[in-house]
């Protein structure tokens, strides 16, 4: 990889250990009223696991418009797979939880380069860089990074329910 980001080396692929310490603070902190600063950049989703029917509550980065949501995932992070095949989930934003509905999007998938663009323009181009992506400032990309993309990440798209409440 060359250019600006390259000092930065490769682009994990498993999240880093110390979301192990870090999460449990930030779920904290975003459970409580608004979030505040952490509130602009964060949510807390909450959604049931696929085999053991629990339910788990993570902070997860994000961009919106509208009541359109996009997560970005390392492709190596475990809690996407839940969503895979559609979803419903229980998002906390702007100090409320509020029902959605949620499904990966892959790099095949027609609304795959819509989703990079939002997160593109809500965050920049520095964060799908920080993934191993590259993309343009708009948030376009060559078929190599899109084959990178396929590789290093998962989208997340969740749309929210209106103003309905959560699920539970």
């Amino acid at each position: 990889m060359s250019g600006p980001d390259a000092a930065a080396g490769p682009a994990r692929t498993r999240p880093s250990p110390l979301f192990r310490v870090t999460n449990p603070i930030m779920r904290r902190l975003l459970s409580i009223g608004r979030g505040g600063p952490l509130g602009r950049a964060l949510i807390l989703i909450r959604f049931e696991g696929r085999k053991s029917h629990r339910w788990y509550t993570t902070p997860v980065a994000f961009a919106r418009e509208d009541d359109r949501l996009v997560v970005v995932a390392l492709a190596g992070s475990a809690w996407w797979r839940n969503l895979v095949g559609g979803a419903t989930m229980d998002v906390r934003i702007e100090g409320r939880w509020r029902a959605g509905e949620a499904r990966v999007v892959g790099a095949d998938d027609p609304a795959f380069d819509e989703l990079v663009a939002i997160e593109v323009r809500h965050r920049g181009p520095k964060g799908m860089r920080r993934f191993g992506v590259q993309v343009d400032d708009e948030g376009g990309m060559s078929a190599e990074a899109r084959s990178e993309a396929a590789t290093k990440l998962r989208i997340v798209e969740i749309v929210l329910d209106g103003d309905a409440p959560a699920t539970r």
